[in-house]
């Protein structure tokens, strides 16, 4: 299971280092200031695969066990902490708070293509 682990955080330390030159170049394919359905879908199918997969791997390090949403008190927003149900904050009124802690150090960087 090591290897299984080792591949999903390589996986995401690529959408991590590649995630601001995807978000640059739906900006470019904007039409009239809206976004392309093809970029937003491809790009929301490749998060949404890497994501399942990542909780598909929790629920397998946790003896099978899917952490259900009743468990937790509440579900929260990752961004502000804002419960279901309420308001989201005003755009850019979001806290900011980091979800996993620093790296001792840095991941290592792609060499530039």
């Amino acid at each position: 299971m090591i290897a299984r682990d080792r591949e999903l955080l390589t996986r995401l330390g690529k959408v991590n280092a590649s995630i601001g030159e995807v978000a640059l170049a739906l900006m470019a394919a904007q039409d009239g200031g809206e976004l392309p359905a093809d970029g937003l879908r491809e790009v929301g199918e490749a998060l949404r695969t890497l994501a399942t997969d990542m909780i598909a791997r929790a629920d397998e390090v946790n003896n099978g066990m899917p952490v259900s949403l009743a468990a937790s008190p509440t579900t929260t927003c990752a961004l502000c902490h804002a419960e279901p149900g309420r308001a989201p904050r005003p755009a850019g009124r979001h806290r900011r708070r980091p979800v996993l802690r620093r790296l001792r150090r840095p991941l290592p960087r792609r060499p530039p293509s």
